[in-house]
């Protein structure tokens, strides 16, 4: 298991940062920093059990744009649940500006 975890880490990437709190969450002292990162990586190349290790190790919070994607899509009163579902279907990747309101919004609510 050892293996195949390592080899998944080899596929996929993890860009952390440090921001200023101020910029994250208002009314935060700009003494404090908030820390986040990116995983990027094709289908299979182990983004999600990086992740889940990363959530289990450090407490983060593991937003997965294909899960945002999916359950807006399953939505009954989605604006673009409709929309998604064509993209999706005709294997196109669904318009940037969907994904990061969704990735936006679930931040917001975390």
């Amino acid at each position: 298991m050892a293996a195949a975890t390592a080899a998944a880490a080899e596929k996929c990437f993890l860009v952390c940062y440090k921001q200023r709190a101020s910029f994250v969450e208002p009314g935060v002292a700009a003494d404090d920093e908030a820390a986040g990162g990116v995983c990027v990586g094709g289908p299979g190349a182990g983004k999600g059990t990086q992740c889940s290790k990363i959530v289990e190790n450090y407490g983060y919070t593991h937003l997965s744009a294909g899960d945002l994607l999916r359950a807006e899509r399953a939505r009954e009163d989605s604006e673009c649940g409709q929309l998604i579902a064509n993209y999706i279907k005709e294997g196109k990747i669904v318009p940037v500006q969907i994904t990061i309101e969704l990735l936006k919004k679930a931040m917001e609510e975390t």
